[in-house]
C-alpha cells in the first residue's frame, strides 16, 4: 500500500434477504409442564420472499472516556489532555466506516530474523460524530510507525497534522493528537503501518503460527479484544464497518480471508491475494489463514461451501461439508434471512484452544473437532461434528448479522448457539435423540451445576475494567444461557417464539443489540396471547445467579408456596469479590480508632497463618492515623516485607506518601544494611509521584545516602522529577479545570 492521496471506498455489501424462573404473582401450569420436557410437535415455515433491506448501522450509546496520557516529550504544551479514562470504552468521537488492511505473515527460515513477525497497514475511513482534535483507537503489543501515520480528509486534500501520539497500555488505547480538529459530519482516512508479533505458543489467540505438519501456517482467533493485536483498529463489537484484506505470503501457500479472493499479483517468491469487501461486520470477526491446506467443495444454493485441512485429513471432512450445507439451508429457511456471503470456508487447524471460531466466511476449527472417519469412528463423533458445525452457523446470524453492543450480553449468541446446535441437529437428525441430552447432560444439568454453588456468577455482568469481556466467555453465558433460550421457548410456544426471534433478527440486520431488544421483540409477539412482559419476566434470571428452589407445603386446606435460592451448601459463606472486600476493609480503616486497626491486624494474621496476604497488607496502609502507619512500618523493618509495606504506605494517600518519605531517609541506613537493592528500588519509586520544586528539594536531601555505584542511578531520577514538574507546569490548570467541569464541588 502507498501513503494515502484518495480514498477509493467500497459501499457495504448489502444481499438479498428471505422475507421473511423467578414466579410473578401466578403459577402457570404450561411453564411447569415445559419444564418437564414434554416435548411439543415442531412446526417449520418454509415460504420465501426476497426483498432488499438496507440497514444502516445501529450503534447505541457508548460511554465517554478519554484516555489518560502520560508526558510525551514530543508534544507541545498546549496538547497535552486533562479527561481521564474510567473504563474500557471508547470515546463517541468518531465512527468506522472501512478498513483496508494489509498483512505480511513471516512464517519461513528465509524470513531470518523476522520469522514469526508480521507487518501491516491499515487504513481506517471514519466519520467525525463530535468536533475533537484527538481520535482514540485500540492497539495491542503492536509497533506502530509513528513518522507513518496520517490523517486527511476524504480526499487526501487537507492533512490534519499529527502533532503527538500517546499510549494508554491499561486500556490498549492508542491516541493521535491532531494539529486540527475533524469537523462534524465531515469524512476523514486515517493510514499508519507498524509491525507484530505471531502467536507461537499453542495459543488460539491474535496472529497465530502454528504447524500443520508439514510446515508453518498463519491464522486468526481475534475474538473478543484480539482484532487490536493484528490491526489498529476501533475493538468493540458495536462499532461496525467493512473490511478490504490483502494477504502477502510466500509461494506454495494459498490465503484466505472472509470474502472470496478476486485477485492475485506474484512478484518473485511473493504473492499478494486481494479480497473482495465484506459486509458490515464487527472486528472481532475479521479472519485470516494462509497455509498449504486442500480442500472439498460443494454449492448450495449459490454459496460455495468448501472445508481446508492438511492433506492426510481431507478424507474425514466429508461430513462436516454435508452438514454444513445441510444447515445452512435450515437457518436460511427458519429466520427466513439467506446467509449474506457468496463462501463459506471451514478450516481445521490443529491447536489448543478453544474448538471453533465464527469468523464470517471463514469458520475455524480445532481439528478433532470436525474429523470424522464413518470406518474408524462411532456415533458419538459423528455427533460431536454435527454439534459443533451447527453452533457455528448459528453464529452467523446470531453474532454476525445481528451483533450484541457489549461484552455484558455475550449470551445473547452463545446461548442461542448453544440452544439450536440441540435443536437444529434434532430436527434434521431425528434418530440421534440430541435434545434428550440437552436438560439431563449436556446443558441445562451443566448450568446447575455451575449455579448452585454460592460463588456462582450472573448471566450477565459488566465488561470492563475490573471483570475483562473475555470473563464472558463462561458457563453461564453458553449453557445457561442457553437454558434460558429453552425457557422462553417451552414458554412461548414454537410458533410465538420464531416470530419474536425473526423480528428481533430482521429488526437489527446488520446492527447491534442489547438484550432489552429481544425483550421488546418477544413482547410484541406474545401480544393478545399471554401479553407476558418479557423483561420483567427475564431479567432476574440474567441478572442475579442462581435458580429457585420452590416448596410447597399443604396443611389441610391451606397450600403455602416459598421460595429461595437453591444452593448445594446452603452453610456456605459467600465469598466477596476480591475487590469488594479489599474495598470495604480500607474504608473501614481509614475511618478506624488505633484499636480497630490492631484488632483487624490480630484477625487478618490468625486468618492465614501469621501472614498478611497481598491484599491485607494494602487494605493496612489504608490508616489515616499516623502513629498507626510509623508503627506499621516499624514492625515491618526486620520482617523481610519492609520494602512493600513502606510502599503501601507511600501509595495510600498524600499523607501516607510523606510518613513513608520521612521513615525512609530516618531510616536508610538500616534498611540498606538489610537489603540494599530494595532499599533504592522503594527509593525511585517515590520519584514517580514527586512533581514539584518542594519534592526536588527533598529528594536532594537523599544525595548524602546515595553511595557511588549508585551515583547516575540518583541523576537520572532527579531528571525525571524535572520532567514530571514541566508536566505539571503544563497540565495543571487544564486539570484543574476537567474536575471544576466534572465535579462542580471541586475549588
Amino acid at each position: 500500500m502507498e501513503s494515502p492521496t484518495t480514498y477509493e471506498h467500497s459501499d457495504a455489501m448489502v444481499p438479498d434477504q428471505k422475507n421473511a424462573f423467578v414466579f410473578t404473582g401466578n403459577i402457570r401450569v404450561k411453564l411447569v409442564r415445559r419444564l418437564g420436557f414434554i416435548s411439543s410437535s415442531r412446526h417449520c415455515l418454509r415460504k420465501r420472499v426476497r426483498f432488499l433491506l438496507i440497514m444502516s448501522f445501529l450503534i447505541l450509546t457508548l460511554l465517554l472516556v478519554i484516555g489518560v496520557r502520560s508526558p510525551n516529550v514530543n508534544s507541545p504544551p498546549d496538547r497535552q489532555s486533562a479527561e481521564l479514562s474510567l473504563s474500557r470504552r471508547l470515546p463517541l468521537d468518531v465512527k468506522p466506516t472501512n478498513y483496508k488492511i494489509k498483512l505480511t505473515p513471516y512464517l519461513d527460515e528465509e524470513d531470518l530474523e523476522r520469522l514469526f513477525t508480521f507487518d501491516g497497514e491499515v487504513y481506517i475511513l471514519v466519520t467525525c460524530r463530535q468536533m475533537t482534535d484527538t481520535v482514540t483507537l485500540h492497539a495491542a503489543s503492536l509497533s506502530v510507525d509513528i513518522e507513518s501515520i496520517q490523517v486527511t480528509d476524504m480526499n487526501g486534500d487537507v492533512n490534519m497534522g499529527v502533532v503527538a501520539t500517546n499510549i494508554v497500555s491499561q486500556f490498549d488505547f492508542f491516541v493521535i493528537n491532531l494539529k486540527h480538529s475533524l469537523q462534524v459530519g465531515r469524512q476523514y482516512i486515517m493510514y499508519m503501518k507498524y509491525s507484530g508479533n505471531m502467536t507461537t505458543d499453542n495459543r488460539w489467540l491474535g496472529f497465530i503460527a502454528s504447524y500443520s505438519g508439514t510446515r508453518y501456517i498463519a491464522s486468526t482467533h481475534l475474538e473478543p479484544t484480539y482484532a487490536r493485536s493484528v490491526f489498529p483498529c476501533f475493538d468493540e463489537p458495536s462499532l461496525k464497518a467493512t473490511f478490504d484484506i490483502t494477504v502477502k505470503h510466500r509461494l506454495g501457500r494459498s490465503a484466505l480471508s472472509n470474502m472470496p479472493n478476486i485477485k492475485n499479483h506474484t512478484q518473485g517468491e511473493w504473492n499478494t491475494a486481494y479480497f473482495n469487501t465484506t459486509v458490515v461486520m464487527s472486528t472481532y470477526l475479521v479472519a485470516v489463514v494462509v497455509s498449504d491446506f486442500e480442500c472439498k467443495e460443494a454449492v448450495s444454493e449459490g454459496v460455495q461451501f468448501r472445508v481446508w485441512s492438511a492433506k492426510d485429513d481431507l478424507k474425514d471432512t466429508q461430513f462436516a461439508l454435508e452438514i454444513g450445507m445441510q444447515f445452512l439451508s435450515y437457518f436460511e429457511d427458519l429466520w427466513y434471512i439467506p446467509y449474506p456471503l457468496p463462501k463459506l470456508d471451514m478450516v481445521i487447524i490443529d491447536i489448543d484452544g478453544s474448538g471453533a471460531m465464527e469468523n464470517w466466511g471463514l469458520i475455524t476449527f480445532n481439528s478433532p473437532m470436525v474429523l470424522y472417519n464413518k470406518v474408524n469412528d462411532s456415533l458419538s463423533q459423528q455427533v460431536t461434528v454435527a454439534m459443533t458445525v451447527v453452533h457455528e452457523l448459528t453464529h452467523m446470524w446470531f453474532g454476525n448479522i445481528v451483533t450484541l453492543d457489549w461484552w455484558d450480553d455475550t449470551w445473547l449468541k452463545e446461548g442461542f448457539a448453544d440452544f439450536f446446535q440441540f435443536w437444529g441437529v434434532d430436527h434434521l437428525k431425528p434418530g440421534w435423540h440430541v435434545y434428550e441430552e440437552f436438560y439431563q447432560d449436556r446443558i441445562t444439568f451443566q448450568a446447575f451445576l455451575a449455579d448452585m454453588d454460592p460463588d456462582s456468577q450472573s448471566i450477565v455482568a459488566p465488561a470492563g475494567k475490573y471483570r475483562p469481556p473475555v470473563e464472558q466467555f463462561a458457563t453461564t453465558s453458553y449453557k445457561k444461557g442457553a437454558a434460558m433460550v429453552m425457557m422462553m421457548q417451552t414458554f412461548l410456544g414454537e410458533e410465538t417464539f420464531y416470530e419474536g426471534v425473526r423480528n428481533y433478527l430482521m429488526r437489527h440486520l446488520y446492527g447491534s443489540v442489547k438484550r432489552t431488544d429481544l425483550w421488546a421483540c418477544l413482547t410484541e409477539a406474545d401480544i393478545g396471547k399471554g401479553d407476558t412482559d418479557f423483561r420483567s419476566l427475564m431479567e432476574p434470571w440474567l441478572l442475579y445467579p442462581g435458580y429457585p428452589l420452590v416448596t410447597i407445603l399443604r396443611q389441610g386446606s391451606v397450600i403455602t408456596v416459598e421460595q429461595e435460592q437453591f444452593l448445594i451448601q446452603p452453610l456456605k459463606k459467600i465469598r466477596l469479590n476480591k475487590d469488594v472486600s479489599d474495598t470495604i476493609l480500607c474504608t473501614g480503616l481509614i475511618h478506624s480508632s488505633e484499636r480497630d486497626w490492631v484488632a483487624a491486624l490480630a484477625v487478618l494474621l490468625k486468618s492465614n497463618n501469621n501472614r498478611l496476604s497481598v491484599n491485607s497488607r494494602k487494605s493496612l496502609a489504608c490508616s489515616r492515623l499516623p502513629v498507626v502507619l510509623q508503627r506499621y512500618m516499624e514492625q515491618s523493618t526486620h520482617a523481610g516485607d519492609f520494602a512493600d509495606i513502606i510502599g503501601d504506605v507511600r501509595d495510600s494517600s498524600p499523607m501516607g506518601f510523606q510518613i513513608a518519605w520521612n521513615y525512609t531517609l530516618e531510616n536508610f541506613d538500616t534498611l540498606s544494611k538489610i537489603d540494599k537493592a530494595s532499599t533504592y528500588d522503594l527509593l525511585w519509586k517515590f520519584v514517580n509521584h514527586m512533581n514539584s520544586d518542594k519534592d526536588l528539594d527533598n529528594y536532594k536531601n537523599l544525595r548524602r545516602y546515595i553511595t557511588k555505584d549508585m551515583t547516575d542511578d540518583y541523576y537520572k531520577q532527579y531528571a525525571v522529577i524535572n520532567g514530571n514538574k514541566d508536566w505539571m507546569k503544563m497540565n495543571y490548570q487544564d486539570v484543574a479545570d476537567f474536575l471544576k467541569n466534572k465535579i462542580p464541588s471541586v475549588t
